[in-house]
C-alpha cells in the first residue's frame, strides 16, 4: 500500500480500489493456478466462486494486510508449481515468499513446508537407493528457498523496510499462553472457530429458506469431495501445494483463525 498512500495520502476510498485491484489478480491468479489441475472452463468458474466468497467479499471492505498475503502465497504456489526449478525461478520464489513474510509473518509456513518437502523427499530417496542422498539434499531448490528466503526477509526487515515490531517476541508469548492455557482446549476452541470459517467462505448468514439449502448442500458436498481428492492425491505422492495445506490446518487448529484464515 506505500505507492497508494504516497500519492493519495491515508484515504479509505483509494485504499479500498487497490483491494478491489488486488482481488482482479487474485481471480486471475486463481484461474491459472487451477487451470494446471482441471480443464478451462472449471477453473473459470471455481475462481469466480473463490473470488466472489464471503471471506474475500468481507475482507475487501477492510484494509488488512490479507487480501495481499493471500495475493502473495498464490503467486508463490502458481511459480512453485512446476517440476524444473532453475535459478531464475528459484529467486522469484525467494523474493515472493519474503514479500509475504514481510506482510504477515505467518507466511513462515511456506518455508516449513519446504522443509517438510524436503524432508520427504529424502526419506523416500533414501529408501530407494538404500543410502542417505547427500548430494541431492545439498543440491535441493527447497534448501536454497529456506536459506535464501530467510536472509532475504531478514535484510528487508532491518534495511530496506525496518520494522521495530517483534515477531519473535510475539511467538514467543503465544507459546506461552498456549502451553499455559492448554494445548488440548486450544485445539478444541479453534475446530469450531475452522467450521465458522469455512461456512463463511461458501454463504453469508442472512440466507434462508431454499437458498440456505442449496448453499448447504454445496458447501458438504465441496468438502466431502475435497476431502476425497486430497486422499487421493496424498496416497499417490505428496507434492508441495499438499504439504502446504497440511501445515495452514495444523497453523489453524493452534492458532485464532482470525489471524489464520489467509491460509484457507
Amino acid at each position: 500500500i506505500a505507492p497508494v498512500v504516497k500519492i493519495w495520502g491515508i484515504a479509505i476510498k483509494p485504499l479500498c480500489y487497490f483491494n478491489c485491484v488486488l482481488g482482479t489478480f487474485l481471480m486471475l491468479g486463481f484461474f491459472t493456478y487451477f487451470r494446471k489441475h482441471m480443464g478451462g472452463f472449471t477453473a473459470m468458474c471455481l475462481a469466480i466462486i473463490v473470488s466472489y466468497s464471503g471471506i474475500l467479499i468481507y475482507q475487501k471492505q477492510y484494509i488488512l494486510s490479507d487480501v495481499p498475503n493471500m495475493f502473495f502465497i498464490l503467486l508463490y504456489l502458481i511459480v512453485r508449481n512446476n517440476r524444473m526449478l532453475r535459478w531464475p525461478r528459484l529467486v522469484l520464489l525467494m523474493m515472493i515468499a519474503s514479500f509475504a513474510m514481510l506482510i504477515r509473518t505467518q507466511s513462515v509456513v511456506l518455508l516449513l513446508a519446504e522443509a517438510l518437502f524436503l524432508f520427504s523427499s529424502v526419506i523416500n530417496e533414501w529408501r530407494h537407493q538404500k543410502k542417505f542422498p547427500v548430494k541431492q539434499l545439498l543440491a535441493s531448490p527447497s534448501i536454497f528457498i529456506i536459506v535464501g528466503s530467510s536472509v532475504l526477509s531478514l535484510f528487508l526487515n532491518n534495511v530496506a523496510f525496518y520494522s521495530p515490531a517483534s515477531a519473535p517476541g510475539f511467538y514467543s508469548d503465544f507459546i506461552k499462553q498456549t502451553l499455559q492455557r492448554g494445548v488440548l482446549m486450544a485445539l478444541k476452541d479453534n475446530i469450531g472457530f475452522v467450521f465458522q470459517a469455512v461456512q463463511s467462505f461458501f454463504h453469508y448468514d442472512t440466507l434462508g429458506g431454499l437458498p440456505a439449502i442449496s448453499v448447504k448442500l454445496m458447501e458438504n458436498t465441496g468438502l466431502v469431495l475435497a476431502i476425497l481428492g486430497f486422499i487421493l492425491t496424498a496416497s499417490r505422492r505428496l507434492c508441495f501445494d499438499d504439504l502446504f495445506f497440511l501445515c495452514s490446518c495444523s497453523l489453524m487448529l493452534v492458532y485464532s483463525v482470525h489471524d489464520a484464515r489467509f491460509l484457507l
